[in-house]
């Protein structure tokens, strides 16, 4: 099986008119230099920018727990609330 990824770079190399083709080449450019490190879903969840951002974050803070009435409920039962997140699709 060819190597998808490697596939789809070589299509995005010349900006294609299609949207999913620039967005591609952008991401290989910010690879081979670094500055997309910055945008990057991983370089700002390292910032702790993304984390701010991002229900997840707070959920895990605890702000958001504090916020919400049902996460109050669930907070009685620390292991409901655990699979709650894990249900509700969190990353972590």
């Amino acid at each position: 099986m060819k190597n998808l990824a490697t596939e789809r770079r070589s299509v995005a190399v010349g900006s294609g008119p299609c949207a999913r083709d620039r967005y591609t080449e952008e991401q290989i450019r910010s690879r081979r230099s670094g500055t997309a490190q910055r945008t990057s879903g991983t370089a700002r969840r390292a910032s702790g920018t993304a984390r701010r951002a991002s229900g997840t974050a707070r959920r895990a803070s605890g702000t958001a727990r504090r916020a919400s009435g049902t996460a109050r409920r669930a907070s009685a039962d620390p292991a409901a609330t655990r699979l709650g997140v894990r249900r509700r699709g969190a990353p972590r």
